[in-house]
């Protein structure tokens, strides 16, 4: 439940970032951004695989289904294809970043 509600949260800025675009006639899309979200150091490696599912859902790594998992099995969230992000590529357009090494890498630029 937590990562829809975060994925919807995601999903609304990748939605009006690409209608600023769009008004503005610049020709981007989500697809076209490396993402950076951050993620407090204090975080388990099973919080921050949640962030990574709940920006693939929200469409940050491109327009695959996404699939929910119901105890063990695998229900379809919607579309006819359905790719677990786990088994989906990712790495190329987003990255989970802990905040310490955000603000680090911010202060270094």
């Amino acid at each position: 439940f937590l990562r829809d509600v975060i994925a919807l949260f995601i999903k609304h800025l990748k939605d009006e970032l690409e209608k600023h675009f769009q008004t503005s006639n610049i020709n981007l899309t989500a697809t076209d951004f490396h993402w950076v979200i951050t993620v407090p150091a204090i975080w388990s490696a099973s919080g921050k695989q949640m962030m990574r599912e709940a920006a693939y859902q929200a469409g940050l790594c491109g327009t695959h289904t996404l699939c929910t998992h119901t105890l063990d099995k695998i229900s379809v969230a919607t579309g006819s294809s359905c790719l677990h992000p786990l088994e989906v590529e990712c790495s190329e357009r987003l990255s989970i970043l802990l905040e310490p090494e955000a603000a680090s890498f911010y202060c270094r630029t």
